[in-house]
Order: structure tokens, then C-alpha cells, then sequence
């Protein structure tokens, strides 16, 4: 079983923003698609991004910064009787966070780069959806 997903989500009152397109791969072991135990793996790319002010009167600042995650995962999947399902996994990926931008009016821009992050972090998802 396979999926790709794509998710663009806008909070205009807060103006952040959260684009993500990403395909996982899962194997049922243990039991079958309408319930059982999932191994597989995640590809994702993601940006965030926003901007405002950050108290009245002051100057208009943005930012961005992107992520790429390639895991591993294990986790369940439960059909409930009325055709939703109950999906939880976690596991461990190799994340990777991009250059973060900032810019700030009137002022200028500064781009940076973390290394520090350790390279494999856990992940994991919840999803409560429609089958179909």
C-alpha cells in the first residue's frame, strides 16, 4: 500500500503558512490493511513559513525555512466499523533543515544554515480519516 500526499495549510490571522508533499510506503506483516501492524518508510519535503510583526509599531519581518525527511517507521492501522480509520506510527528518519531565511524590512535579510542538529531524530504521525 502506498499513498502521496500533499498538504498546504494557510493560518491568515497568524500568516503562517505549512506546504508538505511526501509518499510513504507501508507493509502489513501483521494483519492486513483494514487492521494491522505497518512497517514502512517515509519520503517528505516540507517549508514554513510566516511573518508579521512582532509588536505594534515595529517593522515588518518574514521568514522561511524548508526540512527533508527520510525515515523509517512502524506503527497500526484500525478500521472502525463505520469506514474511518485509526492510523499511528513512529520511527526514525534522517531530517535535514535548509537554510533559514529572514527578512526584515528596512533593515535587510540574514540567511543561516544549522549543522548542529543531530542528523536522525524520531517522527511520528496521527491520522483519524475516511476510507474510500
Amino acid at each position: 500500500r502506498a499513498y502521496l500526499g500533499l498538504l498546504d495549510v494557510s493560518t491568515p490571522l497568524s500568516g503562517l503558512r505549512h506546504q508538505m508533499v511526501g509518499a510513504r510506503l507501508n507493509l502489513y506483516p501483521l494483519g492486513g490493511f483494514r487492521r494491522g501492524l505497518m512497517l514502512g518508510s517515509t519520503v517528505r519535503v516540507g517549508q514554513f513559513s510566516g511573518g508579521g510583526r512582532l509588536f505594534e509599531g515595529s517593522t515588518e519581518a518574514d521568514f522561511t525555512v524548508s526540512s527533508t525527511l527520510l525515515g523509517a517507521h512502524l506503527g497500526f492501522r484500525f478500521r472502525l466499523p463505520f469506514g474511518m480509520s485509526l492510523c499511528a506510527l513512529g520511527g526514525l528518519g534522517y531530517h535535514r533543515f535548509g537554510t533559514v531565511q529572514v527578512n526584515v524590512d528596512k533593515v535587510g535579510s540574514l540567511e543561516e544554515t544549522y549543522d548542529s542538529q543531530p542528523p536522525v531524530l524520531p517522527y511520528g504521525t496521527f491520522n483519524l480519516g475516511w476510507d474510500f
